[in-house]
């Protein structure tokens, strides 16, 4: 019904996420792209004119803002990326919230090795290469945090971060991280999900630093 308003349309078998996001990114042509995924919106009808609405410094290749994360049935809280650590940046921020550059985008596109994580393994090789992040405080997009793939795999998307970081199995922050994730699948398996959300609710709307629950 909204054939209307596309200007490609592609409907075929693919080889998973990133493999159609490829075929669109192949078949863009704008200055800059932003991938959108299923139940995901932007949160207001004039977001991109307000996110592009200050000159950008011929440097940064990403430019992101804030997501309004829902969990279905208990709430929503605002993720602010403003006191992210540099370093781990790339690691971090949602590709709904953010657009990059679309000539370095198309060039590397997503590496298909990555299944969970090639969004962030893309944002890292783009830091690793020197190019400038900016931050924009505004709030890009509606994000459903309820039972996304990252969500629904929690141990592996942890180790396609192990990977893109090409940290090592036995690096003692990584076997803790394994602990702790390993811990967190075994409860999700035993905790009704509607529980499970309210539980990571909670524990982020605590986290003053990142979240807030103040609605714009």
């Amino acid at each position: 019904k909204y054939i209307d308003r596309i200007t490609t349309f592609i409907s075929e078998p693919d080889k998973g996420i990133y493999d159609a996001m490829n075929k669109g990114l192949h078949h863009s042509t704008g200055d800059w792209v932003n991938f959108m995924n299923s139940g995901d919106i932007f949160y207001c009808n004039d977001v991109i004119s307000k996110l592009f609405k200050d000159p950008i410094p011929n440097n940064v290749r990403v430019i992101y803002g804030n997501i309004y994360q829902k969990y279905r049935g208990v709430g929503s809280l605002i993720r602010k990326f403003d006191n992210l650590d540099r370093e781990t940046l790339s690691l971090n921020i949602c590709h709904q919230a953010s657009f990059t550059d679309g000539t370095l985008l198309r060039s590397l596109g997503f590496d298909l090795k990555y299944k969970i994580a090639s969004d962030l393994n893309t944002f890292y090789q783009i830091q690793k290469q020197g190019y400038v992040f900016e931050y924009r405080d505004i709030i890009v997009a509606v994000f459903d945090a309820t039972d996304g793939v990252s969500q629904t795999n929690i141990i592996s998307m942890f180790w396609e971060r192990v990977s893109i970081q090409g940290l090592s199995k036995m690096n003692p922050k990584v076997l803790v991280g394994l602990i702790k994730k390993t811990a967190k699948l075994l409860l999700y398996k035993i905790i009704p999900q509607k529980i499970q959300s309210q539980f990571t609710f909670t524990r982020l709307s605590h986290r003053t630093d990142f979240y807030s629950k103040n609605s714009y």
